[in-house]
């Protein structure tokens, strides 16, 4: 039996750990409301009780009260077959922690404005963008279900991403970082910077879709939901064959007792510790992509070719890179500021001299 508040309350009862309130209109119509909270429920119970007294009761108008916990852990559990399953249920707990126990319409743009600015100091600007893409959807989803009238998330503005947090490694930076990595481990660093790869492409290897002879990886199923051939050159063709191989193991990258190498443990014992004993600031493991890929455009390559290697789906992802093609191109012809007459065999002055030219118009 579920437990009932007794007197004036009576129509106020817990069922299934949420507190729901029962009352009849004017009509002798039963009117049912999930409200979550004890103390919420005798609210709206004695409220709902004076409307109908009063003749303000209109069940057309009527928006159940739930708190905002609760619509997170469906949004939760609607993204629990998704590749980004971690991510949303790590979001989940961000928001569960910070406003789950407030009903659902009392939350203001402020309400959530304030965990966006609380959280600015501790993660990227990418990172809060996916955070309030989050509770945006919470809210879309309530409005749908009739919950709220209006999302007060989409009242908050989104977060910039600067192009500035597209780091790469300068040859000097991949040298520091090499010194502080054993051996073993700096194949796997190597063969992200040589690839492009995405971590989790790359540690997702398997032996049967590596193709060493035509210098090619298969990724049956990349970022956009759709397959893409990696292409390799010397070097991670050399790194591939170079690596040990387990007998009854498909994997590619190994750990020591020759099973699948954990991503995670791998970046946290291995990686970012040397990243900091080598003095990078700023660096992840998605910098090697982004190395990848300015050393590209910086060798001349198309934005079209990089696009390709990259396996981005659109353009606009990958032209972030091309003021590094306009850098190297106006460094290239800086270089003609030293040339000097001595190294001109043919004598032709290459210089511009100002007081010739001012000569010249006065003629």
């Amino acid at each position: 039996m579920s437990p009932r508040v007794g007197g004036k309350d009576r129509g106020v009862f817990l069922r299934g750990g949420k507190w729901w309130v029962r009352y009849h209109d004017e009509e002798g119509r039963e009117h049912r409301e999930c409200i979550g909270a004890k103390s919420m429920a005798l609210k709206v119970y004695q409220r709902r009780r004076t409307e109908i007294a009063e003749r303000r009761f209109f069940p057309e108008r009527l928006r159940p009260e739930v708190d905002v916990d609760e619509r997170i852990r469906l949004e939760v559990a609607l993204g629990k077959h998704k590749r980004s399953s971690k991510d949303i249920a790590r979001m989940g707990r961000l928001w569960s922690d910070a406003i789950g126990a407030m009903m659902i319409r009392k939350v203001t743009p402020t309400d959530i404005a304030n965990v966006i600015q609380a959280r600015r100091p501790k993660v990227s600007a990418q990172t809060l963008k996916h955070d309030l893409g989050f509770i945006k959807r919470v809210f879309k989803r309530a409005i749908d279900d009739n919950f709220v009238g209006s999302n007060p998330a989409a009242r908050v503005a989104m977060p910039k991403v600067s192009n500035s947090n597209d780091r790469f490694l300068t040859l000097a930076e991949e040298a520091a970082l090499r010194s502080e990595l054993r051996a073993s481990d700096w194949p796997t660093v190597a063969f992200a910077i040589h690839t492009g790869m995405r971590q989790g492409e790359q540690f997702g290897m398997r032996w049967d879709r590596v193709d060493l002879q035509r210098g090619r990886v298969l990724i049956p199923k990349a970022k956009n939901q759709e397959p893409r051939n990696v292409e390799l050159n010397a070097t991670s063709v050399a790194i591939l064959k170079a690596l040990p191989r387990a007998i009854r193991c498909p994997w590619v990258w190994l750990n020591r007792l020759g099973t699948k190498l954990n991503i995670g443990n791998h970046y946290r014992r291995v990686y970012a510790p040397a990243v900091l004993r080598a003095g990078l600031v700023d660096v992840t493991w998605h910098t090697l992509r982004h190395t990848f890929a300015s050393r590209l455009v910086m060798a001349g390559r198309d934005l079209r070719t990089v696009q390709a290697l990259l396996g981005h789906k659109s353009q606009a992802m990958t032209v972030r890179y091309s003021h590094l093609s306009e850098e190297h191109l106006r460094s290239a012809v800086a270089g003609l500021d030293t040339y000097t007459e001595t190294e001109n065999p043919t004598g032709t002055n290459t210089g511009t001299d100002h007081q010739a030219l001012q000569n010249r118009g006065t003629r």
